[in-house]
């Protein structure tokens, strides 16, 4: 008889191991199973959910629930919940509103702040043209003018055994292929220098010297190319003793970023 009761259990502690063994944690709907051992505290994890009689099943999902989304669109200028434009956000039935801003008023005008300013320098020399004629040279160094503003352009003119009669004025010329001729007309001064000597003009030195300088001021717009020049013309007839030297030319011109002449 004690032989069957041992085979007996054999059977059912095999059945019992066999069932362990086929369950799954967690299980086919994602929860875990636990049992919480009210005098003890203690939690272990269990495969379905038979606790013991001291025990308490407690149980919990793998995966939290899904949560709620927010739709959102956005608002145009003169909507009902915003003037000036904005966005609305839909959660769970409740609509929020986020609106922008208005237009603040104007501010005051800040001071002025101090121009940029660039230097030019440049020389030039030709040969002094004919009784009633003209020459127009231009300095081979162009700049651009990187806002608006104006120049201010000194000439200044030398001849060695200078004639009489010789005037110039200043001018520039954009990168459009506009020349202009500023307002003012310099007149070169005749002046003799050395020692007297019989046989020239009036007994005077063999050494004339004409001279000459003049200031002008224009305007440059931003992103034009200029370049600044001298017309020289002759109004009167050769001095009896000049040779008719090359004239000479110093430009020197100074602009000034944001400022105007007017």
């Amino acid at each position: 008889m004690a032989h069957y009761v041992k085979q007996a259990l054999v059977v059912f502690g095999f059945s019992l191991a066999a069932s362990s063994a086929s369950a799954a944690i967690p299980d086919a709907n994602g929860v875990i199973h636990g049992c919480y051992n009210v005098f003890t505290g203690s939690t272990r994890i269990i495969d379905g959910t038979n606790c013991g009689l001291l025990d308490k099943h407690v149980s919990w999902s793998q995966k939290g629930p899904a949560g709620a989304s927010v739709t959102g669109r956005s608002l145009n200028v003169g909507d009902a919940n915003c003037a000036a434009g904005g966005v609305a956000l839909t959660l769970s039935g409740t609509t929020s509103y986020i609106c922008n801003g208005v237009q603040g008023p104007q501010g005051p005008q800040g001071p002025a702040g101090d121009p940029d300013t660039f230097l030019g320098t440049g020389a030039l020399s030709v040969e002094p043209p004919l009784v009633g004629s003209t020459t127009t040279l231009l300095e081979n160094k162009p700049f651009t003018a990187e806002e608006d503003g104006t120049c201010f352009l000194t000439v200044s003119g030398t001849q060695l055994d200078g004639m009489k009669g010789l005037v110039f004025r200043s001018l520039f010329r954009r990168d459009d292929g506009q020349t202009h001729f500023l307002f003012q007309e310099a007149l070169m001064s005749y002046h003799l220098y050395g020692e007297y000597a019989d046989g020239y003009e009036d007994g005077h030195t063999n050494y004339p010297i004409t001279t000459g300088t003049l200031s002008e001021a224009f305007e440059i717009e931003a992103g034009r190319t200029y370049r600044v020049g001298v017309n020289i013309a002759a109004r009167e007839p050769n001095a009896p003793m000049s040779h008719g030297r090359p004239v000479g030319f110093r430009l020197n011109w100074i602009c000034q970023y944001g400022l105007a002449t007017y």
